[in-house]
């Protein structure tokens, strides 16, 4: 689940955060790519403070990395954050009959905490009562005011996730390792 509201465009180290994203997710892909099933699910993409603006933009299947970059690559920030609403529907997409139900890992990048009158604690507890097997990731991606995203802990710890703060690329790559190796595991 990555955010792409407008706040992805400010900086760290010099470089605007959803490059940072991009780059790590290109790495993770190219890692996983014909090895793995994901999808990505992206909210603020398309509308400014619009709270519905979330949407499937991979569904879920096998890696290609060219295929991902691509699309990822393509996101433009700009809009509003509801991430309670986006966990809804990033487990709705990735649920798969012929899988078992909840069998999956979620991870999810941000650098805010929802904006759109969600709640994404009580969302990820109800996903969990929903799907046993469900592990949702977060990682609270901003240089400074990480104390204000800590707040979404409960959404990992909810669901028997990780939770990780990232104020560099080379933190927020850490982390994606991390879970990227859980979900795999």
């Amino acid at each position: 689940i990555l955010d792409s509201s407008n706040s992805m465009w400010s900086q760290i180290d010099g470089e605007n955060k959803v490059v940072h994203v991009r780059t790590t997710l290109d790495s993770a892909f190219a890692r996983l790519s014909g090895k793995a099933e994901a999808g990505v699910v992206s909210f603020g993409h398309r509308e400014q403070k619009v709270c519905k603006d979330i949407e499937t933009v991979i569904p879920v299947g096998n890696i290609d990395r060219d295929v991902y970059a691509q699309i990822v690559n393509g996101l433009k920030p700009k809009g509003a954050t509801p991430i309670a609403a986006a966990l809804q529907q990033a487990t709705e997409a990735g649920t798969n009959p012929d899988r078992q139900a909840g069998s999956f890992d979620l991870a999810l990048i941000y650098d805010g905490p929802d904006n759109c009158a969600g709640d994404p604690c009580q969302v990820a507890a109800d996903l969990k009562r929903q799907y046993p097997a469900l592990r949702i990731h977060a990682i609270a991606f901003k240089k400074s005011d990480l104390e204000e995203l800590r707040g979404l802990a409960c959404v990992a710890n909810a669901t028997g996730g990780t939770f990780f703060t990232a104020s560099s690329k080379i933190e927020l790559q850490s982390a994606v390792d991390a879970i990227t190796a859980i979900a795999l595991n």
